[in-house]
């Protein structure tokens, strides 16, 4: 950890410190889930401008 981290803990904090990790975790996971809908979500607009694209190019 840097000095910068805003929870410190000493060698016998092991309790907090596994909760602190697994709060870590549970954070990166929410954001790996978000990223993942974000990015469907992305590819779906850009699917769709483009169909919109051909259909108006073909007509």
């Amino acid at each position: 950890m840097t000095k910068n981290d805003k929870n410190i803990f000493s060698i016998n904090d092991k309790e907090k410190l596994e909760k602190f990790m697994e709060d870590k975790r549970k954070k990166a996971r929410e954001v790996e889930e978000t990223l993942r809908i974000n990015t469907e979500t992305a590819v779906e607009n850009a699917k769709q401008a483009i169909r919109k694209a051909f259909l108006h190019q073909s007509s």
